[in-house]
């Protein structure tokens, strides 16, 4: 609902303001258009959805991979997603998109920390200890015998700080080694 304009210090002009109404949980990761609805048919992207299809196959019979959707905005990457997600190899699947945003050039693994993230769950509410609580749980559940070994480098690479044994564990090890 509409209020009254706001007067900012320093700005000459007065700006609308708005009441909040409810608000929804968001994820770490940017919304990237798989909420979207799409009710028309995909017109002229035959060969690239069969390249999709392929890889999501080859998966299906033990051979995995990275699959790269490049191109400008408005071209239809996500509902090239869509798409392929509704179809037929892509039932089973687990979905991890992600986005290499320009402002994360200078931030290490910046797609894979953001996959990480949103695998885990975590959110942009999240704490330190319930971001870890959760990416440990996962990797519980995904790796249970590997996961004391395995979290930590998944932490580091999330961004979490890491506490106690698990700090001085990836702290021992050299750069390129990590």
């Amino acid at each position: 609902a509409a209020l009254e304009p706001v007067s900012i210090r320093g700005r000459e002009a007065s700006f609308a303001a708005y009441e909040l109404r409810s608000e929804e949980p968001r994820l770490y990761r940017a919304r990237l258009g798989a909420e979207r609805q799409v009710f028309s048919a995909l017109v002229g992207r035959e060969s690239e959805l069969a390249s999709l299809r392929a890889a999501l196959a080859r998966l299906h019979e033990g051979q995995g991979g990275i699959v790269n959707l490049i191109a400008e905005a408005g071209l239809g990457k996500s509902r090239l997603v869509k798409e392929l997600s509704a179809s037929p190899e892509g039932v089973g699947v687990t979905w991890l998109e992600g986005r290499s945003l320009s402002n994360g050039q200078q931030l290490s693994f910046h797609p894979f920390a953001d996959l990480g993230r949103a695998w885990a769950g975590i959110t942009d509410d999240d704490d330190e200890a319930v971001a870890r609580a959760k990416l440990e749980a996962g990797v519980r559940v995904l790796l249970p015998d590997q996961a004391e070994e395995v979290f930590p480098f998944l932490a580091t690479l999330v961004g979490l700080r890491l506490e106690g044994e698990a700090r001085e564990r990836v702290e021992q090890m050299q750069g390129d080694a990590r």
